[in-house]
């Protein structure tokens, strides 16, 4: 009799102490997490047990983020178009092309490592350089930037072979390599990669003139620009002319617009958009694929959306 007493004793104790085992039971499995744990918080506790509650809240939030099949974005780093446009302005001041004089290819007398503090922390390889050929005709121009061993000849183009595949068959020296991104060094971050997919545009688009430009005419988006307040006196080089309506939008408007980049175990991935109005007005998404630790990369260009005229040079 005894033993019964003091067990039913320590049970109503323990049921005053800590009034939440009293309460009414809580189906857990039946209901969506918010409402487990606006359950539990409902009910009148004393600190310890509201401490269990949020312990509890926790657990039941990170089982909810761990069984969703929606992508988490916790390897993706997003930066501004304002700095992208920052880095695009410092590299394109760093770069005198001076007024050629020449017809057809000729040594640059520019020197497109000095692109390469725009983009830090990339770098180039020990006992390597970057070299350029320009051509040019009537005021229009177009480069080529190959990297070399450091004590490699750069000859004049008139004594290279021609890449017969490539833009008004670009000489290239027989020491150089065949993707300049080779020789490009980073630190891993995810800024490094974005970094390299600018330089290696800004490297495309050396010595490029009047109609031999093309990156040049493209703008990093940050938002919409269709929705966005362009400002008094822009043009349609700046930013798309013609109302939204105009526009035929050919793939689904991304909810995020400024540049990202995702940090995988063996890849990296960087996604941005970008507005030209370049022959034909044209939203596009550029995807770029790394092998992480390797600043080499593939690209995949899509329009996005088309509006209403553009412009030529």
């Amino acid at each position: 009799m005894m033993k019964r007493l003091v067990v039913l004793l320590t049970l109503v104790i323990a049921m005053t102490c800590v009034p939440w085992l009293a309460a009414d039971p809580i189906d857990l499995a039946a209901k969506p997490v918010q409402d487990q744990i606006n359950s539990l918080g409902n009910q009148t506790t004393k600190p310890e047990s509201q401490m269990l509650i949020a312990q509890r809240g926790k657990r039941l939030r990170r089982s909810q983020d761990s069984d969703s099949s929606t992508p988490t974005t916790t390897n993706a780093t997003t930066f501004s178009a304002s700095k992208v446009k920052q880095v695009r302005e410092q590299a394109q001041k760093a770069i005198d092309l001076g007024q050629p004089t020449h017809n057809g290819w000729a040594k640059s007398g520019a020197d497109p490592t000095k692109l390469l503090p725009a983009f830090a922390p990339l770098r180039i390889k020990d006992g390597f350089v970057l070299r350029a050929y320009q051509y040019c005709q009537g005021g229009n121009g177009n480069g080529i930037v190959w990297a070399m061993p450091a004590n490699a000849e750069f000859p004049d183009p008139e004594k290279c072979p021609k890449v017969k595949d490539r833009f008004l068959e670009a000489p290239k020296p027989p020491a150089a390599l065949d993707d300049v991104m080779e020789v490009v060094q980073g630190d891993d971050s995810p800024w490094s990669y974005l970094a390299a997919s600018l330089l290696q545009r800004e490297l495309k688009e050396f010595g490029a003139m009047w109609h031999g430009t093309n990156w040049n005419t493209h703008r990093v988006l940050g938002e919409n620009p269709l929705k966005a307040d362009n400002g008094e006196g822009r043009t349609i080089m700046d930013r798309p002319s013609g109302k939204p309506e105009e526009w035929k939008w050919l793939e689904r408007s991304p909810r995020q617009w400024n540049p990202q980049v995702r940090v995988e175990k063996d890849r990296v991935t960087v996604t941005f958009y970008t507005y030209s109005g370049h022959q034909k007005q044209t939203i596009y998404r550029h995807t770029d694929t790394f092998k992480r630790g390797s600043y080499r990369f593939k690209t995949e260009r899509k329009e996005m959306a088309q509006g209403p005229g553009g412009f030529l040079f």
